[in-house]
């Protein structure tokens, strides 16, 4: 049986790894009027179905328990390591002390720090919380809480060419390698002419931004599908020719039928007076 001092010189020694509480950590209480081992939802340790378990509370209600587990502690028996889960119990994790010593073990309690012996061996040891003055006993946490289920490989320079092109505006590549060449941009980071010629892929707002060529079809001459002319028979009366003697000679210029209105007005005094269309046209009759 070890003495009172050498049970504290000995937790004193052992406090970086049983004593203080690990960050993120799941404490058990040392409870001393617990049957067994009851632990709540949140300690994610792995479970099994068993027969249901009804254990009554001080104010006389009943929980329920069809889960079970095993504390991670390979110095305790089996039978002393079993634990049953309580989906109703919030208020903390409970190490039964009874169900330890049932096992041939120890419990010694001191005003700060409480162990478990086995064989003349310190299997478990807690601190004191003075706040509520019940001694805890830290949960290992031996399992992994997360998994990384995809690996991929990350290419940081080319994502960081891409950012820092962005930020400045996306520039035509050429323009910018001349400018990084010329040293304007020597205080951005990892950013040379290599690294810009090597991963800089294409792109859309560069392309966009440097659109300086004209709309094709703005003057077009092409007849389109939608647009329709007014025609006329071939029996109507389509030109005007105006005549007119000299040397005895006869010179016309007819330029043939026009889709569209003029607005021209026939010349005066040479034959009739009507110019409906547009028509170039002038005749020149010799005397018989």
């Amino acid at each position: 049986m070890f003495s009172s001092d050498k049970i504290s010189n000995i937790c004193n020694s052992l406090t970086n790894n049983y004593c203080t509480p690990i960050k993120n950590s799941i404490a058990l209480l040392a409870d001393t009027g617990c049957t067994s081992h009851y632990l709540t939802d949140t300690t994610n340790l792995p479970s099994h179905k068993t027969p249901l378990l009804q254990v009554q509370l001080p104010n006389g209600k009943y929980m329920h328990s069809n889960n079970a587990t095993t504390l991670p502690f390979p110095e305790l028996s089996q039978q002393s390591r079993k634990a049953h889960i309580f989906p109703e119990l919030k208020s903390a994790n409970l190490l039964s002390i009874g169900q330890l010593c049932n096992d041939g073990c120890t419990a010694t309690f001191t005003k700060n720090t409480m162990t478990i012996t086995k064989n003349d061996s310190i299997i478990l040891s807690g601190n004191r919380n003075h706040n509520n003055g019940m001694w805890y006993v830290p949960l290992p946490q031996n399992h992994p809480c997360e998994t990384a289920n995809v690996v991929t490989k990350l290419h940081p320079t080319s994502e960081l060419i891409k950012f820092l092109h962005a930020a400045a505006f996306s520039p035509s590549p050429s323009t910018w390698i001349k400018a990084i060449k010329a040293g304007f941009f020597s205080t951005w980071p990892n950013l040379t002419a290599e690294h810009v010629t090597k991963y800089l892929p294409k792109s859309i707002p560069t392309a966009m931004g440097h659109m300086d060529q004209e709309r094709k079809n703005l003057r077009s001459t092409k007849i389109l599908l939608h647009e329709t002319f007014e025609t006329y028979p071939i029996c109507k009366r389509t030109n005007d020719v105006y005549t007119h003697i000299l040397q005895n000679h006869i010179y016309t210029d007819q330029t043939g039928r026009f889709p569209v209105q003029s607005s021209a007005v026939a010349p005066p005094n040479l034959g009739r007076a009507q110019a409906p269309y547009s028509v170039l046209s002038f005749c020149l009759l010799g005397k018989k």
